[in-house]
């Protein structure tokens, strides 16, 4: 993962789009299983998703996916959301892809270049919980929930989730050098 995330300081960011798993009963949008995918501009039909191990939601993995044919646009998302977690959907339990280049809460981030990387820990615990990918004017933080991963940026999703690992220790951010 490291190195994957150190190749990636200096790319520019092509689209951002978010897989889903349906919150059916889910009481809380930040308690979705949202992970996060990337495409750069050499990126051709596959993307980098950032989710968490199926074992360990706390370990953070990247792996490389082929682009779906489906991609749901963003302004779907709180509506089909909300049908999920009102168990209203009657759609199929499959993995859901939204296209977020199109929200006010990304514009400083699709085409931005990758400037920093932190990986996110809990001191006295070797693994990290979280990476923050930093763009010139915003940045992405892919920390664990209940149900899986949750995203923020400086506009999106301030939840300040953060804050719930404090309980378990000082958090600390490490730059990818």
């Amino acid at each position: 993962m490291y190195n994957i995330l150190k190749r990636w300081i200096g790319l520019s960011i092509n689209k951002v789009v978010f897989k889903v798993w349906p919150p059916e009963g889910e009481e809380n949008i930040a308690d979705i299983d949202i992970r996060l995918c990337i495409l750069f501009d050499d990126s051709g039909d596959k993307m980098y998703e950032l989710s968490r191990e199926v074992n360990d939601i706390w370990l953070p993995i990247i792996k490389k996916i082929k682009v779906p044919q489906v991609i749901y646009h963003w302004h779907t998302f709180d509506k089909r959301m909300k049908g999920w977690m009102e168990t209203t959907m009657q759609s199929q339990f499959i993995y859901e892809y939204y296209e977020v280049n199109t929200s006010q809460y990304f514009d400083n981030i699709i085409g931005g270049i990758i400037k920093k990387i932190e990986l996110i820990y809990i001191n006295g615990i070797k693994e990290p919980f979280g990476i923050k990918i930093y763009t010139l004017n915003d940045y992405i933080l892919s920390i664990p929930n209940a149900d899986g991963s949750t995203i923020m940026t400086s506009k999106f999703n301030q939840n300040n989730k953060i804050d719930n690992f404090k309980s378990l220790g000082k958090v600390e951010y490490k730059s990818i050098t």
